[in-house]
């Protein structure tokens, strides 16, 4: 397991801890394949219940 996999399931595993619905899997998802800086305006807007 690399350590950008890693770091996205710790990541995944928090957010589904704290705050339950379908997003958490969005997060991961795009934590995956984008890294964790580059979304983070969705993670924003996803936090504050807006849409994108």
């Amino acid at each position: 397991m690399t350590n950008e996999t890693l770091l996205a399931l710790v990541g995944f595993a928090l957010a589904a801890s704290i705050t339950p619905g379908p997003n958490n899997m969005m997060v991961f998802a795009a934590t995956v394949n984008f890294g964790f800086f580059e979304p983070c305006r969705i993670y924003r807007a996803w936090s504050r219940g807006l849409r994108c």
